[in-house]
């Protein structure tokens, strides 16, 4: 074996030095020193016994400390006071009734307050919570007047009266009536002092307090209560917002004429400020209505003579941003149909003569907005604007509510763009008579840039056309400029006009047509109103059923049947799905794979050059939803009754007449009921029983008729008509019984003298 050789100690990576093992065993001695000695402490500690003399006693304190005591103990002369203990004892003697608020001391209640007194124990039964407590529980000293009212079984509350309070500062001792037990007999010892303060300072409203105002107008200060200016003066400083925030000289006074709710002080301003300066009004914290350290400061901002602050407004503008531009812009001032002027007061009133616009402007009109939050300050001019042309705008004579004068506006430049072109015009599928006169009304306003594209439909095309008219007028219809069928129509005023949309060709392509009327088709191309319109003679009945559609055709002309007449049936995409001849009665069945109550359905009647379509859309159809009609549930086993009277009110002693259909459901078969037991039963409104019974035996159509006096003595109100059918309601119908009563208003008349 050859033997290596080992690395000295310190060599390696993971090796200690042996100067470092040198240094952990010098510490080992060190390290067991130290645990005996805190061993020996450990056991020294736990044996220990303080001998008496080592005690601290008062011989041994020092002379210096006994110079300040004249006795000791001291006398209970020199003893201070000690604190009750009986109230603070009340929640560990549970057989001792006690006040648990208010506490001894002070309470203060503001202007309004009430005065909560709360029992540890029931004072009262439960039916008198919530009433007046009488005999009232408190007394007070001086007397206050007010209500007390028991809110729980051990809580009162007391709301002084109005009169109770004063504008200033009012002491009252609280106190309670003497023999006062709880519901269980506990009686009450109680010997505390309460005091209520009721400051009855006038509170001030913040926020009607503030806001802007004219400029040599007073500042408005609201209270809840009157207040007298003298002591207030003392309490309220004014000082101007910016401009080095110095205070500003005021005079208070009473407002000449007070508010329904509260009390008015006016602050006038005994140094003149500039329009738009703003003041701020700091008042004693005693006067706000939620308390606090600190002062209540009003804000108010003297507003600059009245004037117009926008131009160019939106409709309903109440606030400058929603105006183009804020007073005179020095430029010129676009607008549409009409130019809007926003002011900054409430207006008496505003006419043509307060406007002069030149070039004058055809059927100019002037509108003072009458409601809402830009109410008697958003002045509208509308007129016939002649688009790009630049009219200068006078605006003078204005007046405020109050009288004063609206300042001047420099002259406006205006240039109306004109009305947005519109079209109002008939659009759908429009059917007419087939000698009526093919003429279309419709109204437009900026008729200039509109146009109205029509399309013949050709034999053939009748489907696609009646299914999707808009693409089939853009693949070949020919425009027609608007404004030459609209004469009266101008940029900024509406005009009625005709269409011819009927060809005095006589072949059936004259006679249905597709019209689609386009306002401004280069800006909006899909703003276009279209109509499918035809003229014919065959009027189309159309009934669906879940797999079948029946048509009936008459003539419109004759009332009469249209037999031999040919029905295609097309789905919503235009191809056909069946085809059918109508009978001598004008009837048709065309069976279908898929339900005309679910998907849409294009019709085409055709009888020699004559022709009708039709579009039997089940959104649109006359169905039980359009009659307000909705699903119910299966009809009951048995006859079903239906009764009608002849009035719906009968007087005493008159004569009552009804009719009652009998009627028998079997899936979706119905069919008359005349045989069988059935029993007409009368009811007045006081007794459960009938008043008559009538058996009644239905015709072989299923009706009955009953005829009964009521008597003189009928009770009033609302009687009931009720039917039996073995033994089992089937149907019921009230009327009313009612005296006479003379009409409470009268007509008269009287002829008209002259030719």
């Amino acid at each position: 074996m050859t033997s290596r050789e080992l690395p000295p100690p310190g060599d390696g990576p993971y090796r200690t030095s042996a100067r470092g093992r040198r240094i952990r065993r010098a510490w080992i001695p060190w390290m067991v020193g130290g645990a005996a000695a805190l061993l020996a402490v450990l056991v020294g500690v736990l044996s220990w016994d303080e001998a008496p003399a080592d005690r601290p006693a008062l011989s041994t304190l020092p002379v210096g400390l006994w110079e300040d005591v004249a006795a000791w103990p001291p006398s209970e002369e020199a003893l201070p006071p000690s604190t009750p203990l009986a109230p603070l004892l009340v929640a560990d003697q549970p057989d001792a009734l006690a006040v648990m608020t208010p506490r001894e001391g002070a309470t203060s209640l503001r202007r309004g307050q009430s005065l909560t007194v709360r029992f540890n124990r029931p004072m009262v039964e439960g039916w008198r919570v919530g009433r007046p407590a009488s005999p009232t529980p408190l007394t007070f000293r001086p007397a206050l007047r007010g209500e007390a009212r028991w809110v729980s079984r051990s809580t009162v509350v007391f709301a002084p009266a109005p009169s109770s309070w004063t504008p200033g500062v009012r002491e009252v001792r609280l106190g309670f009536v003497d023999g006062l037990t709880s519901l269980g007999g506990e009686p009450l010892v109680d010997d505390l002092e309460r005091v209520l303060v009721l400051d009855g300072a006038p509170r001030v409203s913040p926020y009607r307090s503030q806001g802007r105002v004219a400029a040599g107008a007073p500042l408005p200060l609201y209270f809840d209560a009157p207040v007298q200016p003298g002591s207030l003066r003392q309490e309220l400083l004014a000082y101007e917002i910016g401009g080095g925030h110095r205070s500003v000289p005021i005079t208070l006074t009473a407002a000449r004429q007070q508010p329904e709710d509260g009390y008015r002080v006016d602050v006038r301003l005994r140094r003149a400020l500039e329009p738009g300066a703003r003041i701020g009004l700091a008042l004693a914290p005693r006067y706000l209505p939620w308390g606090g350290s600190s002062p209540a400061v009003m804000i108010y901002e003297l507003a600059p003579r009245p004037h117009i602050e926008g131009v160019g407004c939106q409709e309903g503008a109440a606030y400058l941003g929603q105006c183009d531009h804020r007073g005179s812009p020095g430029e010129i001032v676009s607008i549409g149909p009409s130019l809007r002027l926003l002011s900054s007061a409430r207006l008496a009133g505003a006419s043509v003569a307060n406007f002069r616009v030149r070039p004058a402007v055809r059927d100019l009109r002037v509108r003072l907005a009458p409601h809402g939050p830009p109410q008697h300050r958003l002045v509208e001019l509308s007129g016939e604007w002649e688009p790009d042309q630049v009219y200068e705008v006078r605006v003078s004579g204005l007046r405020t509510e109050e009288g004063e004068a609206v300042r001047p506006l420099p002259p406006l430049a205006v240039r109306s763009a004109g009305h947005a072109p519109q079209i109002r015009v008939a659009s759908g599928r429009l059917t007419y008579e087939r000698d009526a006169a093919g003429l279309l009304p419709f109204a437009t306003i900026h008729p200039a840039p509109s146009d109205v594209l029509q399309r013949r439909v050709e034999p053939g095309q009748e489907l696609a056309a009646l299914v999707s008219p808009l693409r089939f007028v853009r693949d070949g219809g020919a425009s027609t400029p608007l404004a030459g069928l609209a004469h009266d129509a101008r940029a900024n005023r509406w005009g009625a006009g005709r269409y011819p949309w009927r060809d005095e060709d006589p072949t059936p392509g004259g006679l249905m047509s597709v019209v689609s009327f386009r306002p401004d088709p280069s800006r909006l191309p899909n703003a276009a109103q279209t109509a499918f319109v035809q003229a014919t003679d065959l009027g189309v009945t159309v009934r669906a059923h879940p797999r079948e559609l029946l048509v009936w055709v008459t003539s419109i002309h004759s009332a009469q049947p249209v037999a031999g007449a040919e029905v295609l049936v097309a789905d919503a995409e235009g191809r056909e799905r069946g085809r059918a001849t109508t009978d001598r009665e004008g009837v048709a069945h065309l069976p279908l794979s898929a339900s005309p109550l679910v998907v849409s359905h294009a019709l085409l009647v055709q009888r020699g050059d004559d022709r009708a379509a039709i579009l039997l859309d089940p959104r649109r159809a006359v169905g039980p939803s359009s009659m307000g009609l909705s699903p119910g549930a299966a009809p009951p086993e048995g006859p079903i009754a239906t009764v009608f009277t002849d009035r719906g009110a009968y007087r005493p002693g008159e004569s009552l007449r009804a009719k009652v259909v009998l009627r028998s459901v079997e899936g979706t078969r119905v069919s008359a009921v005349s045989g069988g037991q059935h029993v007409v039963r009368v009811f007045d409104p006081e007794r459960e029983a009938p008043f008559r019974e009538i058996t009644i035996q239905p015709s072989r159509f299923g009706t009955a008729a009953v005829e009964l006096e009521l008597p003189v003595a009928a009770t009033l109100g609302s009687w009931r008509v009720e039917v039996l059918s073995d033994e089992v309601v089937s149907g019921s119908a009230s009327f009313r019984v009612a005296e006479f009563r003379q009409p409470t208003f009268r007509v008269d008349l009287s002829q008209i003298e002259g030719p």
